[in-house]
């Protein structure tokens, strides 16, 4: 994907979860996503890579192929001489967040997408509730589209529906004409 550098996400956000789509890490981590012309992009800093796709949904599927990867360059296929104080660095913490356990289960599970329909909070583990949930940009409420909630951490995610609903809206909802204050 090329960047246009002057133009701005039209969603950009930073959420801490434990996990990267089916991927349950051992600590819960920041991840970034933005969204501008019509590509989802995610990043996980602490492990140097990300992910894009045309739904957020496949950007963590990337984004979770791309740390498995990492992990069986870094940790499986690890030799001590190879590599430098960064990427050894990169082995101590891909061993921590991800582990072996974490590691052979995302590799055995089937690659559906947990953030498509999913039912479990990707930040606590608890069930969560299909339910209208509110969207807000820069501060200012845009609206309530579908999505979940979850009833112990209290926090909401909207769905792929609640994302193609957002995409339909004029882009005067997301960017509110300022009053002049002369």
């Amino acid at each position: 994907m090329k960047a246009t550098p002057n133009k701005q996400p039209v969603i950009e956000k930073t959420i801490s979860t434990n996990y990267i789509d089916t991927l349950k890490l051992n600590d819960t981590i920041k991840v970034y996503f933005e969204y501008y012309d019509g590509i989802w992009c995610v990043r996980a800093p602490v492990f140097n890579e990300n992910g894009c796709g045309q739904t957020y949904g496949e950007a963590l599927k990337v984004l979770r192929d791309n740390v498995l990867k990492a992990y069986e360059q870094y940790v499986k296929n690890f030799v001590k001489n190879d590599f430098t104080a960064r990427t050894i660095d990169l082995n101590h913490t891909l061993i921590s967040l991800v582990g072996e356990d974490n590691y052979k289960q995302a590799k055995e599970e089937k690659t559906e997408n947990k953030w498509k329909d999913t039912d479990i909070c990707p930040n606590c583990g608890a069930k969560m509730v299909h339910a209208r949930v509110p969207f807000e940009y820069h501060g200012n409420l845009v609206g309530w589209f579908d999505g979940y909630s979850c009833p112990v951490c209290h926090k909401t995610y909207i769905s792929e529906r609640g994302y193609e609903e957002i995409d339909k809206l004029p882009l005067t909802e997301l960017y509110p004409e300022k009053e002049d204050t002369k």
